[in-house]
């Protein structure tokens, strides 16, 4: 404990010593963690087809949020895959930025036409693919799959 000698009445006098706020620095740190609540709208398939029996065949997908505010677009590419990998019909590419408030209006139907690959997976399981670029590459990432069954009750004898 430091006591200071202080000049004054009598050499007895003493200063209490240090008190805690002449010791003690407070050290205050505040950490604000930025929270990215930006994001991109969430898209799904509603209602996929239990099989495809057709050459053609149409799905419905719904913008769950509104591309509005914090929530930026989506761009995604459709199409019908083996579980190979192998593709099954034409790719679509679909821009999800629908401002509407109004689920209804978020909601866009896509229409698909078959391969002639896909009559090699006849009977076979096969997947609806959404796939979403990467941001600043060519590559592609799976960002929703549904399974069915292609069952196409005639495949074609002859090619085009």
């Amino acid at each position: 404990m430091g006591r200071f000698p202080q000049q004054g009445s009598g050499k007895r006098y003493v200063h209490g010593g240090f008190s805690l706020q002449e010791v003690v620095l407070p050290v205050v740190r505040i950490h604000k963690a930025r929270v990215d609540d930006t994001g991109r709208v969430e898209v799904e398939i509603l209602h996929p087809p239990a099989k495809i029996t057709t050459g053609q065949f149409s799905l419905i997908v719904f913008q769950v949020q509104p591309a509005a505010g914090k929530m930026l677009p989506r761009t995604l590419r459709i199409a019908l895959y083996a579980k190979g990998g192998t593709l099954l019909s034409e790719v679509k590419s679909f821009t999800f930025d629908s401002k509407e408030p109004e689920p209804r209006k978020r909601e866009t139907r896509i229409q698909l036409t078959l391969s002639h690959a896909a009559d090699s997976h006849n009977n076979q399981e096969v997947e609806i693919r959404l796939e979403e670029t990467v941001p600043g590459t060519q590559q592609s990432v799976i960002y929703k799959s549904e399974s069915l069954k292609l069952q196409k009750p005639f495949t074609l004898d002859f090619d085009d």
